[in-house]
């Protein structure tokens, strides 16, 4: 039995606990509810997957890339005026809320994120399910990246926006200078696979690669068993000399075209 002294301490120590830890709750609840509050204000949109927010900062929406608007030295990308409408539609003068995920800003000093409307729609994975989006992913930025892949499969099979255009059908990859700078998607094998201390270079062709960083690619697309399939393969290609090459920064821009 605890005595009157040793009760009432035990009474006051229950008291000061409680009390700390509705603070604590009442405090937790207060920053989660300010976090979510903080909102911003887009005042303009630059293209379709770029937005300037009230105040000037400019935001690049991570996971998805959306053709190239005109500027004075090339003309608009198939697709690009729609993706840059749709976005001013839906975003233009209203306010929205942003998610980052393990980088903050790119090379360019824009701000990374996930925009979201007030109630909670996902505004990158809008652009990718209506097809004014294709998906564009770079480690380490991947939280959404299930997501808008099944959204960009949907996309794909019921063809809409950007899969519809005949500047985004699948190439031969012997075509791949109609493509250059410019996102693509090409039918290829591969012919040989070569390590180096950086990396990978998949041959497709004598003069034709694909160059992908051993932090960036898993090891089993670089397998010998890839060698004998067919394979589509997504991404912006860019002269090297007298190669071709384009960048692999995540395995979804490899899909094998036949799997038997």
């Amino acid at each position: 039995m605890l005595r009157d002294n040793d009760q009432k301490n035990y009474r006051q120590s229950i008291s000061i606990s409680r009390v700390f830890f509705f603070l604590f709750l009442f405090l937790t609840n207060f920053y989660s509810i300010s976090s979510i509050a903080e909102t911003r204000k887009v005042v303009r949109v630059i293209d379709g997957d770029t937005v300037i927010l009230l105040g000037g900062k400019r935001v690049r929406l991570l996971g998805i890339n959306a053709p190239e608007v005109a500027s004075h030295k090339e003309r608009a990308e198939p697709g690009a005026v729609g993706a840059k409408k749709f976005l001013e539609k839906t975003l233009l003068n209203k306010r929205i809320y942003l998610e980052r995920d393990e980088e903050k800003h790119d090379k360019y000093g824009r701000i990374l994120a996930y925009l979201f409307s007030l109630n909670g729609e996902n505004i990158n994975q809008l652009l990718v399910e209506e097809g004014f989006a294709f998906v564009s992913l770079h480690p380490p930025n991947l939280k959404y990246s299930r997501l808008l892949l099944d959204s960009q499969k949907r996309a794909e099979k019921k063809k809409v926006g950007l899969w519809k255009l005949e500047a985004y059908r699948v190439l031969p990859i012997e075509l791949i200078a109609t493509r250059t700078k410019k996102w693509g998607r090409f039918s290829a094998g591969i012919k040989k696979i070569e390590r180096t201390k950086r990396g990978y270079k998949l041959w497709l062709k004598k003069n034709i690669y694909l160059w992908a960083a051993s932090v960036s690619l898993n090891d089993p697309l670089v397998s010998v068993m890839y060698q004998t399939k067919k394979l589509e393969v997504r991404g912006w290609p860019k002269k090297w000399g007298k190669n071709w090459s384009i960048q692999i920064y995540h395995p979804s821009q490899i899909k094998l075209l036949n799997l038997e």
